[in-house]
């Protein structure tokens, strides 16, 4: 009958987060029971609330808008496009960031979300950029044995420590091992009888990646130049800041060396 269909509409409008539903309601029962019309426009007038308080959200694009509106509304047909905004909102906040504690925490928020499987092998790439002990050890190695080299005037373990080709070393680009023995001789002036170069400080080093599983080192040292002459009068001492990068055969392949002013002793 006309009163039982008029009975279930009104049950499923008064239902419906729908405002379309709940229209049609009105306009095809218009001799509907006075409460159910009564009760079918205020239930209308919330869904037309809450639909301008959606329109609201959208145009600020505030996470805590969102947040606010899941939490006042959590059966809204928008939570599910309010949560795909929240997740894009805080995506884009680790990517700004780029560090794993930004991707971790986006993690937490979004154990399932849009961006999950990358925010892991974004966290695994950064990791892979620390610099580990083992790593640490090697490059004061390398820079021991190749100031050791130098102070020793030993040709056969100085080039040990350079590659082939090194696109830039103290001055000279493309150089060779040949170029960094030249160095090497330059040093040593006729007056000068033996030098004793060692590192100070500790060892700053970056790592970059530059293949897959393959990485290079940028490295920034303090050095103090200990030489002895036959003319005491002349300069004793000198200080320089090395910056090079290691290939990732553990290699010198660049160098720039920058002299720093030391007291006289």
């Amino acid at each position: 009958s006309v009163n039982e269909r008029e009975t279930e509409e009104y049950t499923f409008a008064l239902q419906s987060n729908d405002t379309l539903i709940v229209k049609n309601y009105l306009n095809t029962f218009t001799n509907a029971p006075v409460n159910h019309i009564d009760k079918a426009k205020k239930h209308l007038d919330k869904l037309m609330l809450r639909e301008q308080q959606w329109q609201n959200v959208l145009i600020s694009k505030s996470r805590q808008a969102l947040v606010d509106y899941i939490d006042e509304y959590p059966d809204s047909k928008y939570v599910a496009e309010a949560n795909n905004m929240i997740d894009s909102i805080d995506w884009r906040k680790a990517t700004g960031e780029n560090t794993i504690i930004a991707y971790e925490t986006y993690l937490t928020l979004h154990e399932d979300g849009e961006y999950t499987d990358e925010a892991m092998k974004r966290i695994d790439k950064l990791q892979a950029l620390i610099v580990t002990p083992e790593e640490e050890v090697m490059i004061a190695n390398l820079f021991k044995k190749f100031l050791g080299a130098i102070s020793n005037r030993d040709k056969e373990t100085l080039t040990s420590t350079v590659a082939d080709i090194m696109p830039s070393f103290i001055g000279k680009q493309n150089a060779t091992k040949a170029d960094a023995i030249l160095c090497m001789e330059k040093l040593y002036k006729i007056d000068i009888l033996s030098i004793s170069w060692v590192s100070v400080g500790e060892y700053t080093i970056e790592k970059n990646e530059v293949g897959r599983n393959a990485y290079e080192y940028i490295v920034d040292f303090h050095s103090v130049m200990d030489i002895t002459r036959i003319n005491f009068t002349k300069e004793r001492f000198a200080r320089f800041n090395i910056s090079a990068k290691v290939s990732p055969d553990g290699l010198i392949t660049e160098m720039v060396l920058k002299k720093q002013k030391i007291s006289s002793q």
